[in-house]
């Protein structure tokens, strides 16, 4: 076999999509602005609701390389599927995509340089009410070549969220549990508004009878991390951001990362959603 053809055969896509990374929370400072390698895009999601002439917004991309970029644009509509994974859809499947003008498919950055770009959405005006959710992607045109063997691309995407009509936030927090088996905590929420909805919050992982309360919980997790924790703490850290689409019942789990859980704990959960506080101790 020759070696381009070789090449071709073992291409290696390295994908990464921002809307992934914001989703499943807790996010690094590199996933906060949306960079995959050396590219990064701002901001990583858009939270749009209908006005009478559609709308308008801008999306920011750095190119941070030695050399210039050339990026090929595609944009797709997403959901989830009956695992809470995210599945990307075709654009003819949903309306969305159709409806975000993004005058440029092909876009190139020099070196060191940046580029902002404008975007509208102009739904139809029979369009129905309710929550719509596209990606726009930004996939390299041409892949870095590393040997005869391997080719490396990356594609980054940011998140949209259109909403058409009256917004109703409806989130019902049904449960929340340690599960012994993967050793996290699970929420359980049932959606009953017409947008998304997601839990934003803590949680502290204490020895047990140690927990202070929440008031000191919120001091001390806010420490920077060179300073001294109180006796018991063992640790914290951010709860899972996934998203509870309307009309579903979801189980979001945040995994904690000890490896050793049969000792008995105090698990403290704080957080809100949809301004909504909540406050649990699992012991």
């Amino acid at each position: 076999m020759k070696a381009n053809s070789i090449s071709t055969a073992f291409r290696l896509n390295r994908i990464i999509i921002a809307i992934m990374l914001w989703l499943c929370m807790p996010m690094t400072a590199a996933v906060a602005s949306g960079c995959a390698g050396q590219i990064q895009i701002e901001p990583v999601m858009f939270d749009l609701h209908s006005g009478k002439h559609g709308a308008q917004q801008t999306i920011r991309l750095f190119n941070n390389k030695d050399d210039a970029v050339v990026l090929d644009v595609e944009i797709c509509n997403w959901t989830f599927d009956g695992n809470g994974s995210l599945v990307v859809e075709p654009s003819s499947t949903a309306p969305l995509a159709g409806w975000i003008d993004f005058p440029e498919k092909i876009i190139t950055i020099p070196s060191g340089q940046q580029r902002s770009v404008q975007f509208s959405v102009h739904p139809p005006e029979n369009a129905a009410p309710g929550e719509y959710r596209a990606i726009i992607y930004f996939q390299e045109h041409k892949p870095e070549k590393i040997n005869d063997l391997v080719e490396v691309s990356f594609r980054i995407g940011a998140g949209v969220y259109f909403q058409i009509g009256e917004i109703r936030r409806h989130p019902v927090i049904e449960s929340v549990s340690f599960d012994d088996g993967t050793g996290g905590i699970v929420m359980v929420i049932r959606n009953k508004g017409n947008i998304h909805t997601n839990f934003h919050g803590d949680y502290s992982v204490w020895e047990k009878g140690s927990f202070p309360g929440f008031q000191r919980m919120k001091e001390i997790i806010s420490r920077p991390h060179e300073e001294e924790r109180p006796k018991g703490f063992i640790k914290s850290g951010s709860m899972n951001l996934t998203p509870v689409l309307p009309g579903i019942r979801s189980s979001i789990l945040t995994r904690l990362g000890i490896p050793d859980m049969s000792k008995d704990f105090d698990i403290a959960v704080t957080g809100s959603i949809d301004g909504k506080t909540i406050q649990k101790l699992l012991k």
